[in-house]
């Protein structure tokens, strides 16, 4: 399973603001402790790790809202500034 996330910052400074993007990836199912694996699938489970991917993208102003496209990379955040600002991040 794969998940995609975003968020944005609220920083002091105005100009220590981000909008980060975030990619989980090969995350799996835990497994129930009444539920018997076998030898193979236990170590196959094991071996896997998931990996986390991120991006900080700076921006002006806190983020007080995001919103992203389902199914598309664009994301789009409102500031304290009262600014939009839209991003492709592909």
């Amino acid at each position: 399973m794969d998940i995609y996330m975003v968020a944005g910052s609220q920083a002091e400074k105005r100009a220590d603001n981000r909008l980060y993007v975030m990619k989980w990836a090969d995350m799996q199912k835990t497994t129930n402790e009444d539920e018997e694996l076998s030898d193979s699938e236990e170590e196959e489970e094991r071996n896997r790790e998931p990996v986390i991917r991120y991006e900080a993208i700076p921006n002006r102003g806190g983020i007080n809202r995001v919103r992203a496209m389902h199914g598309t990379p664009i994301v789009a955040c409102w500031t304290d500034e009262a600014e939009v600002a839209i991003f492709n991040v592909a």
